[in-house]
């Protein structure tokens, strides 16, 4: 029912297994138990702190990061809404849905680099507008 707490890891395996072009599933963790789950059933799955760590060399630098161009549609984040209204939704957002934001940031409200921004949306949330 609406309100209920949801977990969307737990469907995380179902939908890994249904998207075959997937190549990663990065898990970015915001509760312990999730540290502790094992997701050996979530297909290229990693934890964030892992995937890091596999992108180091044996020294601890990082290597030099490579560009690649992506299509204005290529998937970006998937983000849960909290489905407290609702049944929870994955909200698929594209490369293209940042071109908005990086106008907003770097035109209308003239960040530059180092400037730190405050949202006071929980960190769960996924803020697409700078002024929410």
């Amino acid at each position: 029912s609406y309100g209920e707490q949801f977990f969307p890891i737990d469907n995380l395996s179902a939908i890994a297994k249904g998207l075959p072009s997937l190549e990663k599933v990065i898990i970015v963790v915001t509760r312990e138990e999730t540290l502790r789950r094992d997701i050996s059933d979530i297909p290229h799955s990693i934890f964030l702190e892992d995937f890091l760590q596999s992108g180091t060399t044996a020294d601890g630098t990082v290597p030099e990061i490579i560009f690649e161009q992506l299509p204005f549609c290529h998937p970006a984040i998937i983000n849960f809404t909290s489905g407290t209204t609702s049944e929870p939704k994955g909200v698929v957002h594209s490369a293209g849905t940042f071109i908005a934001q990086f106008r907003d940031f770097a035109f209308h409200l003239n960040f530059k680099t180092g400037d730190v921004v405050y949202t006071p949306s929980p960190v769960s949330n996924f803020n697409t507008h700078p002024n929410n």
